[in-house]
């Protein structure tokens, strides 16, 4: 009885050690797929933290052209565009400053024009030099007028105004050489033109 017995705990124990071998490879197998797959997914995982830390200096090395490949391309891609906005939002910062110092400059000339016209006025009143007063003055609005680009549109009532400022500098350099006759309804001088239209 015994020596039939023998060979079938042979054979079990045969079979135990084959079933703990094949499960042991299966589980190595399962193991090395699993960390295959895990590995770029954690990588791009890392990578993705550094870039949400302000860090754009990455890129994803993707070995094969699976999903995960497909997953980190588009990863490298999406870093560019960022990288390509941002150097875009810069230069535009820039061109702004740029442009905000110029209008800035474009303001203080005219108003240092003003206020050395409005010195000169006041020199020339001072003096009992009237004429002279007015000219300064009338240059003063003119210069106001067509300089300071705040209103795009304007009234009819202001430009036809500064359509009879200008004619009034004409008759102090030039008396009695031109005349100027203006008919508009009153109904109409609130409608907005361009500046500087007449």
């Amino acid at each position: 009885m015994a020596r039939i017995l023998i060979p079938v705990q042979k054979n079990r124990n045969a079979l135990i050690l084959t079933t703990l071998i094949i499960i042991a490879f299966a589980l190595c197998v399962a193991t090395f797929i699993s960390h295959a797959l895990t590995k770029p997914l954690k990588s791009l995982v890392r990578l993705m933290k550094r870039v949400q830390h302000g860090n754009l200096d990455v890129w994803q090395h993707s070995k094969y052209n699976d999903e995960i490949g497909m997953l980190g391309s588009h990863f490298n891609r999406m870093i560019i565009r960022v990288k390509d906005l941002l150097q875009e939002v810069s230069l535009t910062e820039k061109r702004k400053q740029k442009a905000d110092m110029r209008a800035l400059q474009n303001q203080i000339n005219p108003h240092f024009i003003y206020n050395t016209l409005e010195s000169i006025r006041m020199l020339a009143e001072s003096n009992d030099d009237l004429r002279v007063a007015k000219l300064t003055y009338l240059l003063g609005l003119q210069m106001r007028y067509s300089i300071v680009r705040s209103e795009e549109a304007v009234t009819i009532r202001q430009e036809l105004d500064h359509v009879r400022n200008y004619y009034h500098l004409l008759q102090i350099r030039f008396p009695d050489k031109f005349s100027l006759h203006i008919d508009v309804p009153e109904k109409f001088l609130h409608l907005p033109v361009i500046k500087l239209v007449f």
